[in-house]
């Protein structure tokens, strides 16, 4: 989006948008949700009155224009896909786009052991998310660890990673992490940072062996108090050779989206997606932190 306070600008806009335009229509979806630049939202109303209210969004701005795609059954909205059940609740499973190419990060690259350990298991992490029925959750992992053995990864670290994927409980993956909680660096502890190289020697036993030399020296006393750790970082030749990791990526934006986390680029046509049905019974256990528009 260019600038990085793009996103900022973004936001303050099309939350003013929202409140002066989606939010005053006398016909209210039961639910609106924003990331980026996708909504899903769940009309209860008519198909023709949606079609009124889209139009209606596309006409109150001359840069703010929407495409809508809606369907009674199901969604496929980020990187998951909103069924309705047979009881008429709502539950998720995994959506990839046709185009994606699975290209995760190679076994023989190089990169540290346990970065590869945690690739896998953290995609699985991200389905075990997003699947509410177990049945979906074991499909859609066959198929990702089937793309990882391609990838060069050894049967045994794959079974390993779905083995503590299984033992995941899906209620508490839901639960929002409290900031205040997240690791930082403790003031006390000293990071040493290398260009990773696995031909590298043991650099930290290195330094835990001979830590008396430095701790000897009166001008480094002050840092010998402090813990010392170690830390890993990549060339610019290594970075190019093995892309952008995927691991994170899509598990941030499925949990962003629950969240209603959101960012849109304002001159960029927006996409809707919108289920529509009489009535649904909505899933508490994966929507307990949603805020709702009120129904009129």
């Amino acid at each position: 989006m260019g600038s990085k306070v793009s996103p900022t600008f973004a936001n303050l806009f099309m939350e003013n948008f929202e409140n002066k335009w989606v939010y005053t229509y006398p016909l209210q979806p039961l639910v609106w949700y924003r990331y980026i630049d996708d909504i899903f939202a769940i009309w209860t109303h008519s198909e023709n009155e949606l079609k009124q209210f889209i139009e209606h969004l596309n006409n109150v701005h001359t840069t703010i224009k929407f495409t809508a795609e809606y369907s009674k059954s199901h969604l496929n909205f980020l990187d998951t896909t909103v069924k309705k059940d047979t009881d008429d609740t709502l539950y998720t499973t995994l959506y990839t786009k046709p185009t994606d190419t699975h290209t995760y990060l190679h076994y023989t690259s190089a990169h540290p052991t346990h970065q590869k350990r945690s690739g896998p298991y953290s995609q699985l992490v991200r389905v075990r998310r997003i699947c509410k029925k177990q049945e979906d959750f074991l499909l859609n992992s066959k198929k990702i660890l089937q793309y990882y053995k391609q990838r060069g990864y050894p049967s045994h670290l794959l079974d390993e990673a779905l083995d503590k994927a299984k033992q995941l409980d899906r209620k508490i993956l839901l639960i929002p992490k409290d900031p205040d909680t997240t690791q930082s660096q403790s003031p006390d502890e000293l990071i040493m940072v290398v260009t990773y190289n696995p031909a590298n020697p043991d650099v930290k036993n290195i330094l835990d062996n001979n830590w008396n030399i430095i701790n000897g020296s009166k001008n480094l006393k002050p840092i010998t108090q402090q813990k010392d750790n170690l830390g890993t970082t990549k060339t610019s030749k290594s970075q190019k050779q093995t892309g952008q990791s995927k691991t994170t990526t899509n598990a941030h934006k499925s949990r962003d989206f629950w969240q209603k986390s959101s960012s849109m680029c304002i001159h960029k046509k927006h996409h809707m997606h919108i289920l529509s049905k009489n009535k649904y019974k909505w899933d508490s256990e994966k929507h307990h932190n949603k805020k709702n528009i009120p129904h009129s």
